[in-house]
Order: structure tokens, then C-alpha cells, then sequence
């Protein structure tokens, strides 16, 4: 429950600014907290309330429906929900017909510190025994290897911009690197995927207790998952963490970036307890626009590792065995998203939309290459939820490699289809569209019917294409056969936008970042 002092400091931020047109949403107990304090200390009546229950008995008391007719654009609208899904629901519901800014979301605006986070921060060791020394945290280094820590989740989605980090941690002879993905049955495939390059990897539940994790690096989807006592092993006894986000921009599904935000930074997510977040431009822009003052200090804007090996792309094209067939043809990059759960269909999945238009005109135009590239996470959906069978993949793959001028993409990065593409067709939802930008190559989004929720920024949307019907696939093809691209100047002119450096030297500057505050802790 917020408080009234809470309420209070933030509604008279807004009043002093001379606004005071407010709208309660919904009227439960912090609705009615709001509402007291409007009254008892600002002498105003809410313009609206607004509860969808309390509506059909209240003849005072509005729904959402009816709120869509009467908002007026000086209106505020006063967020009460306190349970993170439950506003993220109404955050995005309102999202639909208000600004952004005419939402006071009390869940992202606590600055003064509610009851529960007072009690949390009275039990940190520093309260409760402030006399005890924690000899460990500051000592000067002693004479053995620095221990970097890994602890990664989702490697199968994110390992390969990680991997190169962790390479070069390993060629400098004064660290002991270990990878650590997190204990979860969600991840044990993602485990293989590390394997597959030859890492092996510690349980989180096996850290040795005599090993001291110096440096710990945290990445992956695993941000979001619960801070559990294993976790608390290695991250509670780590001198510096530095939490690197694997995700180039966020998405606006409903109120900007907030609530993944927020999901991100849980209070139950290890990220919570990072000294640092390295995020790039596009992701580093939305973060700092939507956090308090807190955070924010923490954020670091710096390049990201994925980039260098796309700009060694666009150095040399690189045919893998049996990519041979590409040569001398216009190759495009088919690149779909994963976003089937639970057999429903996500807005931004369109496989089943363009499937058949991108590898139709592909067979019928042998003029043009095609490289299939399927995320593994999209095959495990697919198969895992019954769509498709193992041995229909195989006789995609089979029909992939006879084919004149199609590949599928098995290869353990984008970089090779970077190197030899034209072009690249995506989902607005796929990495793609981001780390693709650099190359100066036309990229085409695929949207499902006539879904005006597109990619994340109106900047992006204006330098990338569009398709939302076959026809506009083969569009796209004709453009790219010819080599027409009318949007390249203007995606070169912006760049700077979305991308922080495109030198190949990212995952230099990331390694001498976390070194420089490694030393700096250690030896105040």
C-alpha cells in the first residue's frame, strides 16, 4: 500500500506545475488514498474514477470503456496499481488512447522509500551489525589470478555476444574465467549450446566455497530470474558485478519501456545487486529516460560486443561449406522470431504469414539466394508445442540443401549471412533489425495484417521497409535484385542514433571498463 506522504510528494510535483485535472485508476485502497489526499491536502476533486468493478455498482464510478470518451488531453492519470503484472496490464490498456507522460504510475515513481523497502534496507548487514568489518570487499589484491565469473542464463539465445568477452578474458593470463549459467530446467539446453564451443561450465549449486568470485559479469535473459540462495553463493561474495544487457532496445508494448524495465530490475533479479549496467545506445536512451536518479547513475552508454563481428562482416564475405551456391547471386537473409506460447500466437510472429511468399519466390527466381536463418529457440517452439516434427525440420534442412539457391543457416552466428546478404527480411521483434543496421544493407520488417505497433522508436520505423502481405515480399525482392535501397542515406545519417561504436573494438573497451572499476574497488 502506498501512503499518503508517498502520494502526497508525487501529485505535488504535478500541482505545482498547475495541473490539476486528475483521473483515479483503479479505486482500491491506494485509489482511495489518491483520492484523500486530492481532497484533504490539494482541496481538489478528481475530474474521473475509474474502476471496471466498482462501475457496474457506482453510478460516480466510470470504466475504461467510458474513460476513452470523456479523456481530455490536460487529464492525468493517476496509476494505483501496485502488483507488477496487474499494472503492467493497465499500463498497456491505457497506453492505447494516453500520452506516456499523462500517466503518473505510482509503481515506477517511488523515490521516497515505501514501508517494505525501508524494512529491506534495515536488514542489510550494515544495519543490523553496523560494527562488523567486511574485511573481504576492499582488501588490495592478493598474489593469484583474478576470478571473472560468467553467470549467464539464455545461452542459446545470447552465448555468441557474450562468447567473445569471455575469449578475451581468457587470453589475458592474470584471470581465471568460469562460466556459470543459472541452475533453472528452463536453461539445461541452453547449457549444450555453451558446449558446443568447447566452455565448460560450473552448477551454480557446485561453486566451490574456497573460490573467491572477484569480477562478476551477468548477462543474459536470466536478469529476470529469482536471486536464489546458490545465486546469492557467488554474486553475494563477488567485489565488483557488472551486468551486461544482451538486449540492444526494448519494446513498446504499452508505456514505453517501464515495465520490462522493471522486469529487468526486480526486486527479486540479480541484476538489482550490479554495481554497473553496460547497455548500447538505443536500449541505454530508453533505460535512462524511464529510471530514477538511483539507477541511472549505474548506467553505463557503451558499445556492444555483437557489433565487432559485424563489422568483420562487412570487411569480407565469408562462404561456409556448402554456401558456395550464393556466389554471384543477390542474397537475402530471412531471419523470423520466435513468439509462439502456449499454441497462441504472438502480435509480432508472422513465420506463418510469409513462409510460404519468401521461399516461393525464392524457388521460382534462381537469381536470387536465400539464407534461412531460424533462431533455436524458434525450432525448439515449434517442435516442443507440436507444430512441426523432428523429421519435418530435417526435410526443411534436406530440401534447403538441394535446392540451387537456398541454405539453411546452422552456422553459430549471424556473421556469415551478414557477410554474403543484400538484404534481410525480420520481424519486428528479432535482434536483427538492430544489429543489421551497421552492415547499411536494406532491412524489411514483416508485420502481422495491418498491426500498427511496429518497431520501437518512430526513428527506426523511418529507415527500415515494411511488408504486410506477400505481395510487399516480392517488392522487397524486386528492389533488392535490382539494387535499389532509397532509405540507405538516411539509415547512414542516423546511425548514431541506435549504435554507440562500429569499430570492431566494443569488446576492448568493455574489458578495460570493468577493469578500471575492478582496480578502482579494490584498492580505495
Amino acid at each position: 500500500m502506498y501512503d499518503s506522504n508517498f502520494i502526497r510528494n508525487i501529485l505535488k510535483e504535478y500541482i505545482d506545475k498547475k495541473i490539476d485535472k486528475f483521473v483515479i485508476y483503479p479505486y482500491g485502497v491506494n485509489g482511495t488514498n489518491a483520492k484523500n489526499v486530492l481532497n484533504n491536502y490539494f482541496d481538489l476533486e478528481p475530474q474521473f474514477i475509474v474502476d471496471n468493478m466498482y462501475a457496474k455498482y457506482h453510478s460516480k464510478i466510470i470504466d475504461i470503456d467510458e474513460l476513452r470518451n470523456v479523456y481530455r488531453k490536460d487529464m492525468y492519470i493517476i496509476l494505483t496499481v501496485e502488483d507488477f503484472s496487474k499494472n503492467a496490464e493497465r499500463l498497456k490498456e491505457l497506453s492505447g488512447f494516453i500520452p506516456a507522460e499523462n500517466i503518473i504510475n505510482l509503481r515506477n515513481m517511488d523515490n521516497g522509500k515505501r514501508e517494505e523497502e525501508k524494512a529491506e534496507e534495515n536488514l542489510m548487514m550494515g544495519k543490523l551489525i553496523p560494527w562488523l568489518e567486511l574485511t573481504q570487499q576492499n582488501k588490495p589484491f592478493r598474489n593469484r589470478k583474478i576470478n571473472v565469473v560468467f553467470h549467464i542464463g539464455a545461452a542459446a539465445e545470447h552465448w555468441s555476444s557474450t562468447k567473445p568477452l569471455y575469449d578475451l578474458f581468457c587470453k589475458d593470463n592474470k584471470y581465471n574465467v568460469m562460466v556459470v549459467p543459472l541452475d533453472s530446467p528452463r536453461f539445461e539446453e541452453d547449457k549444450k549450446r555453451i558446449r558446443k564451443d568447447g566452455v565448460q561450465s560450473i552448477k551454480e549449486v557446485e561453486f566451490p566455497e574456497d573460490i573467491e568470485p572477484d569480477i562478476v559479469i551477468a548477462s543474459g535473459f536470466g536478469f529476470q530470474e529469482p536471486y536464489t540462495f546458490s545465486t546469492a553463493k557467488i554474486i553475494g561474495r563477488a567485489k565488483i558485478i557488472i551486468g551486461i544487457f544482451d538486449r540492444l532496445i526494448d519494446f513498446d508494448i504499452g508505456g514505453g519501456v517501464t515495465e520490462r524495465y522493471y522486469a529487468h530490475f526486480g526486486r527479486n533479479g540479480r541484476i538489482k545487486y550490479c554495481d554497473y549496467y553496460i547497455a548500447d545506445t538505443s536500449l541505454y536512451r530508453q533505460l535512462v529516460k524511464d529510471t530514477d536518479e538511483r539507477r541511472r547513475s549505474k548506467l553505463v552508454e557503451m558499445g556492444h560486443t555483437k557489433f565487432d563481428k559485424v563489422f568483420l562482416s562487412t570487411r569480407e564475405k565469408n562462404y561456409p561449406p556448402g554456401w558456395e551456391k550464393l556466389k554471384g547471386r543477390k542474397v537475402i537473409l530471412w531471419a523470423p522470431v520466435h513468439g509462439v506460447y502456449d499454441r497462441k500466437i504472438q502480435w509480432w510472429y508472422t513465420l506463418d504469414l510469409y513462409a510460404g511468399s519468401i521461399l516461393k519466390y525464392a524457388m521460382e527466381h534462381k537469381e536470387a539466394g536465400l539464407v534461412v536463418r531460424l533462431q533455436n529457440i524458434l525450432i525448439w517452439e515449434l517442435i516442443e508445442q507440436g507444430f512441426w516434427s523432428y523429421k519435418e525440420l530435417q526435410a526443411l534442412k534436406d530440401f534447403c540443401r538441394e535446392s540451387e539457391n537456398i541454405v539453411f543457416d546452422e552456422e553459430p552466428s549471424y556473421i556469415a549471412a551478414y557477410s554474403v546478404m543484400d538484404g534481410v527480411i525480420t520481424d519486428n521483434r528479432c535482434s536483427v533489425e538492430h544489429t543489421a543496421l551497421p552492415t547499411l544493407k536494406p532491412i524489411c520488417i514483416t508485420y502481422r495484417n495491418d498491426m500498427e505497433l511496429g518497431t520501437d522508436t518512430q526513428e527506426l520505423k523511418e529507415i527500415l521497409y515494411e511488408a504486410r502481405s506477400g505481395e510487399d515480399i516480392e517488392k522487397f525482392y524486386e528492389m533488392i535484385l535490382h539494387g535499389r535501397d532509397p532509405m540507405r542515406e538516411n539509415r547512414k545519417e542516423n546511425m548514431g542514433n541506435f549504435i554507440k561504436n562500429f569499430d570492431g573494438k566494443n569488446t576492448q573497451r568493455i574489458k578495460n571498463f570493468i577493469e578500471d572499476r575492478f582496480y578502482e574497488k579494490c584498492t580505495k
